[in-house]
């Protein structure tokens, strides 16, 4: 046993002369050639305590010289000194400190060692039993399983009746571990038990595990099963019930079950106010507050001593107040004349409240007032702390907290929301350190905690933003994002690449990654809006990759898909890359091209300059059981109007005169197509006799087809257009000029 471990036992505030049996034994039974005193630590005890040792002389096996010294009698050791270290290991196992992971083998060892001296065990249920009494209390998870063992041993090794009390024992290990499932399976179907069926105790073990876990259903079934059974008719049921409706904020149900208490039983105790007091200030309730602590005091006059709780409740009923700093430490030394120390969680709930009320008295103040009373916090004090410092925008004092508290403090659900806050901060920096960050989130990833949707989009970006593909590849991976029912859908990713402030580079480089992880959970509005994205930096090339990566995806291609990429490349008039996805779509059997689909061909190779092409497409639809549409009409009215070919005039007037003799109704953009054809080709004269057979018809041209028509002409004829225009649709005109601002000049405006 090491020294620390005896100083456990001196530092207790009543020693026991079992304790002090046990640190003579202790020394006694260490072969060395002489005792080694031990001093007595009285600063830590209620009284001196002197331990005294009787010199006592050991028999050594003797060396003879220049042999080995023989292995020791097999009647060795005798039948009082196995019941000696019997005696010895119980006695370790009494006072051993279970609650750390280091002292789990040291009890499992003397376990072992106490089970091989079984015969000489005296009393061996008050030992065993001992083991699940200091085990309930233990945090540490690989306890339950060796609680598991023991109790499960009482019987089948030990041959020991169970008890009521060691049933609660392992109720309480599971209570502690919030092992739910495993506490109801043991009060649902439990060992005979010699002191008879387990009782209302029991049930509040199990009650409070399944109120650990945090599973708010199977707590309110098991609750409604209590009451079924008559057994929820006790004060700690219903504190362990009002608190989890009021972390779930069902605030009515709570005060429900206060109503009740009072009507039907069991009075609420000073445990119970507390608990409504911290819901009432959670919910800025001050009236009904005032009330409750009216009841903590009326019940406080017929207890000695309030327990922590009720202190904790009335410094954050103080605080929300608005008391001073002074009146705080006042409280703390009061707490302190009454002999109950302020803790870790005095600190905790004054720093809860502070943060989430935004009281005078900041979190920072508290925390100095904490260390100045050499109160030790733990990581929920650092995590309040560190939230109240980032909502003030001071991150560089809630990173210095976090690197204080990071080796030590566990993942609590308060510490990984600061910590995620902190995050949200560090990443909105207008220069994000990129390393600080990524370490924050290794510890993070390390411990298997889940981050917000908002944090993980914040990280995201800062990778994104500064091109760490690696790691915003790796933290996609971690939270498993790549999944249909993605929390940050593909949009999120898009919606930034495609702005118009970010760099064409990232844009692109961000898209690659992001087919590589998404690729099968793209949706089509946003393959499209990367298209166009890439189309309006004025690189086809990139568009195309884009299109042809949907061929490896679910999506495929439709007909609307590839019109509007074919429109995009007609646009940038590049017709390597138009030849490229020409190619392609010839060798896709998928794709049957309609109508639209062959006038966004035809319209795309007219761009490019390739109006025979274009002519081509043209006597396809021709020969489409769908025939032209207005659309097509236009494009290849457009595209024999800009041809350089001396038969383009003559094409496009044979088609017009052929699809008039068949009654094909022309709209708006067909006449003014037509229009700019004639004008294009010199023929002005006929292009407003166009105009002039438009009005004869019936059909009143818009801004699109007489500012088609005046910025065609010729610079000696534009006044005439201006008369005319005046004169027969003057509403017409007026519009013209209020969308050019100015007298319109020799531009297309369409």
């Amino acid at each position: 046993m090491r020294s620390r471990n005896l100083a456990t036992v001196l530092r207790s505030r009543t020693v026991s002369a079992q304790a002090v049996q046990y640190v003579q034994a202790r020394l006694i039974s260490s072969i060395h050639s002489t005792a080694r005193p031990v001093a007595s630590r009285t600063s830590y005890v209620s009284a001196p305590v002197s331990v005294q040792c009787r010199p006592l002389s050991f028999k050594f096996w003797e060396r003879p010289q220049g042999k080995k010294s023989p292995p020791p009698p097999a009647e060795l050791p005798s039948v009082n000194a196995a019941m000696t270290k019997a005696n010895l290991i119980g006695r370790q196992i009494t006072i051993m400190d279970h609650t750390s992971r280091e002292h789990l083998r040291k009890l499992q060892n003397l376990y072992e060692q106490y089970k091989v001296q079984k015969q000489f065990a005296p009393s061996p249920g008050i030992k065993l039993r001992q083991i699940l009494k200091v085990l309930e209390k233990s945090k540490v998870r690989g306890h339950v399983e060796f609680g598991k063992k023991v109790f499960e041993e009482l019987m089948s090794y030990w041959g020991l009746a169970y008890t009521k009390e060691d049933c609660a024992a392992l109720l309480k290990l599971y209570s502690r571990q919030g092992m739910a499932k495993e506490a109801l399976q043991l009060l649902r179907n439990p060992p005979a038990t010699a002191d008879g069926p387990l009782g209302s105790a029991e049930w509040r073990f199990a009650l409070d595990a399944v109120a650990r876990e945090g599973n708010k259903e199977d707590l309110h079934a098991l609750w409604e099963e209590m009451r079924g059974k008559g057994i929820a008719q006790f004060t700690d049921a219903y504190n362990i019930y009002i608190t989890c409706l009021g972390e779930t904020k069902q605030n009515e149900e709570i005060w429900h079950l206060y109503e009740t208490m009072l009507e039907k039983g069991p009075v609420p105790d000073a445990e119970t106010y507390a608990l409504l007091i911290m819901q009432c200030i959670d919910n800025d309730n001050m009236e009904k507050a005032k009330e409750m602590m009216a009841g903590l005091l009326s019940v406080s006059e017929h207890i000695d001593k309030i327990n922590e709780n009720c202190r904790n409740a009335t410094l954050a009923y103080q605080l929300w107040e608005g008391v001073t700093m002074d009146a705080i430490r006042g409280a703390l030394k009061s707490m302190k004349d009454d002999g109950l120390q302020p803790t870790t969680r005095t600190i905790n709930t004054l720093l809860r409240t502070s943060y989430n009320k935004q009281t005078q008295i900041t979190p920072e103040q508290l925390w100095n007032l904490f260390a100045e009373q050499k109160i030790e916090p733990d990581g929920d004090s650092a995590g309040y702390t560190m939230k109240a410092l980032v909502r003030r925008g001071d991150t560089g004092g809630a990173l210095q907290i976090y690197n204080d508290m990071r080796r030590n403090a566990e993942w609590t659900e308060t510490v990984l929301n600061a910590t995620a806050l902190l995050l949200q901060a560090l990443a909105k920096a207008p220069s994000p350190d990129i390393e600080t960050i990524s370490s924050i989130l290794k510890d993070i990833l390390e411990a298997r905690k889940k981050l917000s949707t908002i944090t993980l989009q914040a990280l995201l970006m800062v990778y994104l933003r500064a091109e760490d593909y690696d790691s915003w590849e790796i933290l996609c991976q971690k939270y498993d994002l790549a999944r249909k029912d993605s929390p940050i859908p593909v949009k999120f990713f898009v919606d930034y690449l495609t702005d118009s402030e970010t760099p064409l580079h990232i844009a692109w480089d961000g898209y690659q990654n992001l087919h590589k992880v998404f690729r099968d959970y793209f949706t089509r509005p946003d393959r499209v809006a990367l298209m166009n994205c890439f189309i309006g930096h004025r690189r086809a090339d990139m568009a195309s990759r884009v299109f042809f990566d949907m061929r490896d995806t679910p999506l495929e291609w439709d007909n609307k898909t590839c019109t509007q990429i074919l429109a995009g490349i007609g646009q940038l008039r590049d017709i390597q890359a138009l030849e490229l996805v020409h190619t392609q779509l010839k060798m896709d059997i998928h794709i049957d091209p309609d109508v639209i689909l062959l006038s966004a061909l035809m319209n795309a190779y007219n761009h490019c300059g390739m109006p025979n092409t274009a002519h081509k497409f043209w006597l396809q639809i021709c020969a489409h059981p769908d025939g032209p549409t207005t659309g097509s009409v236009s494009i290849i009215l457009d595209t024999f109007g800009h041809s350089s070919n001396p038969n383009a005039y003559k094409r496009g007037q044979q088609i017009w005169q052929e699809l008039k003799a068949q009654g094909f109704e022309f709209d708006l953009r067909c006449y003014a197509t037509y229009v700019e054809l004639q004008a294009r080709h010199n023929r002005f004269a006929q292009a407003m006799d166009v105009v002039r057979g438009m009005i004869a018809d019936g059909i009143r041209p818009d801004e699109v087809v007489i500012g088609t028509l005046y910025n065609t002409m010729r610079q000696d004829r534009k006044a005439e257009v201006e008369l005319w225009a005046k004169e027969n649709v003057p509403e017409v005109w007026e519009k013209l000029l209020e969308r050019t601002g100015v007298a319109i000049k020799n531009e297309r405006v369409w």
